[in-house]
Order: C-alpha cells, then sequence, then structure tokens
C-alpha cells in the first residue's frame, strides 16, 4: 500500500472538499489559457516560495529605509544600556518578561542574592526597558507595514472592482469550478506569502500587548487563504481577504503620526481621524464580513448547507441529522467566526485607545512598554498576573 497516496486520499477528499457532482478531474481537464487558470495546491508552494523575499524586503525598508525616514523627521536613535548579568534575575526574566510579581517572589530573590526590594525593583525595571523597542524601531516597523497594507489594499481593490460578483454575491459560486484570472492569482500569492512571512517575523516584530492573539490570527489567515484557494471558493475569499484589508488601512499610518509626534490628544482633527478610522473598521470587521458575506457563504455556495441538518430545521425542511454532512464550507465559516470574534476583540481596543486620546489625553498604542507603576520601583502593584 502507498501510504503517502493513501495519506492524500484521505485528506483530498472530494466529499470533503468539493459540492456534489464535482471532481478533482474538473480542475485538472482545463487548459490553463488566456490569463485564465484553475486554482491548484501547486500554487500554494509558489506563495511560500515567495516568503524570503518578503521578509528580505521588510527588513531592507526596516533596517535601511525607515530609519533615514524616521531621523529627518526628528525620532531620536535612542540608546539602551543593559544591566549587569545576574543568571538568576536572568532566569527569572525569561520566565514572567511582561508579568508582575508577587511579594513572595521579590522576597525568595532578595534572599537568594542578599539584595533589597528597590534592587531588585530596579533590575526588572531596566532588563524590560532594554527588552522593550525603541521608538525608531517601533516606527520603522509601522512604515513597512503602512506600505505593504496600502499597496495590498490598492492592488486588491484594483482586481475587484471590475468583478461581477463583488455586487452580487451569487456570482461567487456560478458555474463552479471557475477559473481564476491573473491579477487575482497573484492577489492570492502576494497575499498568502505575506501573513505567511508573519507567521515567521512575529517572534522578532515589535511585542504587542495581545501577541499570542496575534499569532492566531495569522494562522488563522493563512489556513484561509490556503483552505478557499483548495476548494475553489477563491471569488469568496479573496473578496474576504480584500474587505479584511481595507480594514486596516489607516491603523499603521496612525501609529507612524503617533511617533512622529504629530498627534496632538483631543484634538479636533484626531477626532476626524478616528472617526474615519474607527468608521472604516466597523463597517468592514464588524459589520459586512459577519453580516454580508459569511451569510453570503450560506446562502450561495454550491453545498447545500441550507437544505441539511440543522438549518434544515429553520426552513420547514426535514429536520434529519443524517441530513448533516460535514465539509470544507462548514470548516471555512467556523474560520471566519473566529476571525469575526478576533475583530470584536480589536473593536473593543480601538474605542478604549480612542477614548484615551480624545476624552482622557492620553496618546497609547497596541505595544509593549515598561509602565509609570513599574517604574516607581516598590510602589509597583505586586500582583501575580502576566500580560497576554
Amino acid at each position: 500500500m502507498n501510504f503517502t497516496k493513501e495519506s492524500n486520499g484521505a485528506f483530498f477528499s472530494e466529499s470533503f472538499w468539493l459540492p456534489q457532482n464535482v471532481t478533482w478531474e474538473d480542475f485538472n481537464r482545463f487548459e490553463d489559457k488566456d490569463g485564465l487558470r484553475m486554482p491548484k495546491i501547486q500554487d500554494v508552494f509558489v506563495a511560500w516560495k515567495l516568503v524570503p523575499f518578503v521578509l528580505l524586503s521588510k527588513f531592507v525598508v526596516e533596517k535601511f529605509v525607515a530609519p533615514k525616514l524616521g531621523k529627518w523627521a526628528g525620532i531620536k536613535d535612542e540608546l539602551r544600556e543593559k544591566p549587569k548579568h545576574v543568571e538568576i534575575l536572568e532566569k527569572a526574566h525569561r520566565a514572567n518578561p511582561w508579568g508582575r510579581w508577587s511579594n513572595q517572589a521579590i522576597s525568595a530573590l532578595t534572599k537568594q542574592l542578599d539584595w533589597t526590594d528597590e534592587q531588585i525593583h530596579e533590575w526588572f525595571k531596566a532588563r524590560r526597558k532594554y527588552a522593550t523597542e525603541t521608538t525608531l524601531e517601533k516606527f520603522c516597523e509601522s512604515v513597512w507595514r503602512a506600505m505593504f497594507f496600502i499597496c495590498i489594499m490598492v492592488y486588491g481593490i484594483y482586481c475587484h472592482w471590475s468583478k461581477e460578483w463583488v455586487w452580487d454575491l451569487k456570482r461567487c459560486y456560478e458555474n463552479f469550478p471557475q477559473p481564476v484570472t491573473e491579477d487575482l492569482y497573484w492577489y492570492f500569492i502576494i497575499s498568502l506569502a505575506n501573513y505567511s512571512a508573519w507567521n515567521i517575523s512575529q517572534f522578532w516584530d515589535v511585542q504587542r500587548k495581545y501577541y499570542r492573539i496575534l499569532l492566531f490570527h495569522h494562522l488563522l489567515a493563512v489556513a484561509l487563504l490556503v483552505g478557499q484557494w483548495v476548494a475553489g471558493v477563491h471569488r469568496m475569499g479573496l473578496l474576504i481577504c480584500t474587505v479584511h484589508d481595507v480594514g486596516d488601512l489607516l491603523l499603521e499610518a496612525i501609529k507612524c503620526l503617533k511617533y512622529l509626534n504629530l498627534l496632538r490628544a483631543k484634538a479636533w482633527w484626531l477626532w476626524i481621524f478616528s472617526f474615519v478610522n474607527g468608521g472604516l473598521w466597523i463597517a468592514t470587521r464588524n459589520i459586512i464580513l459577519p453580516f454580508y458575506l459569511i451569510p453570503g457563504i450560506y446562502r450561495h455556495a454550491p453545498f447545500g448547507m441550507l437544505q441539511s441538518f440543522p438549518y434544515s430545521c429553520f426552513r420547514g425542511g426535514a429536520c434529519n441529522i443524517s441530513s448533516f454532512a460535514f465539509n470544507s464550507n462548514h470548516v471555512l465559516v467556523i474560520m471566519l467566526s473566529c476571525l469575526g470574534l478576533l475583530h470584536v476583540y480589536w473593536t473593543c481596543l480601538i474605542f478604549r485607545i480612542s477614548y484615551l486620546a480624545l476624552i482622557v489625553g492620553k496618546l497609547e498604542d497596541d505595544t509593549r512598554e515598561v509602565s509609570d507603576d513599574e517604574s516607581d520601583g516598590p510602589k509597583m502593584k505586586l500582583k501575580s498576573t502576566k500580560k497576554e
């Protein structure tokens, strides 16, 4: 028995990936010509081969282009001094790099080192400050992200603007399986290469307060892109990707302005900027995706989801669990629903940051920083909890 062949046959089961009366042969029989091609699993590997190029481009922008722009704009290159190496404290820092420390933990360290509480706190404060990226480093990463988001968003809108299924979701699944045009093919390749590169670079990128959630988001984005491509539902999948990208348009640009000290808390134009950014985010991430695109999958995908259990129970059909057939469409909807929940979480963060900037008068972002509480030595809130 050919184990590899059997495994591939089980993984690429037609009953899971494809609607009834559609087989992989329908994909293979199509002759690529006139700028049209059928999506293939090999395209995923083409995208992954471009990941080193994306990482190289990111490196060049962040290390050579953006620093010059930042220094020209007045951002100072801060010098960070690493505290003297103390193995016991280094080990404790690695175990809890951003969390709070209990009084018992601090007391145990003071006994081991014969230090005072104040000395322990000062060492941790210095070590965390050393591990925190400088303003220039944060600016450089935001420049790269802003550049990429603007380019991919403009290209995505350009690719979709003339496509009839953008305005009629039913056409996303007409005459399934459909070939993909050359412009959308490259939109998929670039998007998958970018999200795959993020899954690698996040281990040395500027650390966010919600690091694990961001990791889950990037993995989810890659899984969604690959899944919709393999299943041949690229029209709906890439339309969702474009809507997703539009929501990111102004976020990194706002961060760049913050690092350049061009933002002023409570300023009237910040109200306008926040309103436009928040409106764009909510419209795309919290309205169009969950209330227009995801329901469109249920209504129009050629998997008969509305005719099977449990949806048939609410539509006057036979409420029979035997009619339920788990397929790739269910997986895509589940992943999109998870993405929608992440968007709700980030919307709350955006509202919180906007409230602090517009009402309280405090400018804040989503990166890790050494807080004022931590800089007060023994006045710290000594609580054994960890930031995500």
